[in-house]
């Protein structure tokens, strides 16, 4: 069982590393055929369903790259630490990286039965996004120091302190 698993996990690193339209086919070969696949965008059911999701990205982004960093397995789930690589098809073109981790779980034939990513769609897709970037608050470190310096004693007012901070802060 473990042999047979870590199997479909090497295949699994090799298709997402050497992703591309044409072998999207043969990744989801690897999924049972009612798997579930969710992250922050997404959640489907089914084979087909899941290589759309692959196949829009390929709409969306040009030269995306997966590198599997590190891999953890434990009977029928493992865990995936990936960086991704990609540039936007429109706006910013520069090549853009984001850290995720990918849960997966096995069914009884060591196909993918549930597969869930984690990703910080702030960090790689929001900040990229001409208007979304401009309407984001994003702090500088003046303004992070300012947030954090007290404005009142602490003694028994800590909820007047941390609220103080709060509306400095709103003000900067």
């Amino acid at each position: 069982m473990q042999n047979s698993i870590q199997l479909t996990i090497e295949s699994l690193k090799v298709h997402y590393e050497q992703i591309s339209v044409k072998s999207v086919d043969e990744l989801v070969q690897l999924y049972s055929p009612d798997a579930r696949f969710k992250d922050p965008f997404n959640l489907v059911f089914g084979r087909d369903a899941i290589k759309d999701i692959f196949l829009k990205m390929f709409e969306q982004v040009d030269s995306p790259q997966f590198v599997i960093r590190e891999v953890l397995q434990q009977e029928r789930s493992a865990c995936l630490l990936w960086e991704f690589q990609f540039q936007f098809k429109r706006w910013d073109t520069t090549v853009k990286s984001l850290t995720g981790v990918s849960w997966l779980q096995f069914d009884e034939k060591n196909l993918v039965s549930s597969h869930t990513d984690y990703w910080d769609p702030a960090e790689g897709i929001y900040e990229h996004l001409p208007l979304i970037n401009q309407l984001t608050f994003i702090p500088n470190k003046e303004l992070w120091s300012q947030c954090r310096r007290p404005t009142v004693n602490y003694g028994s007012h800590r909820g007047i302190a941390s609220l103080t901070r709060s509306m400095n802060c709103l003000r900067a």
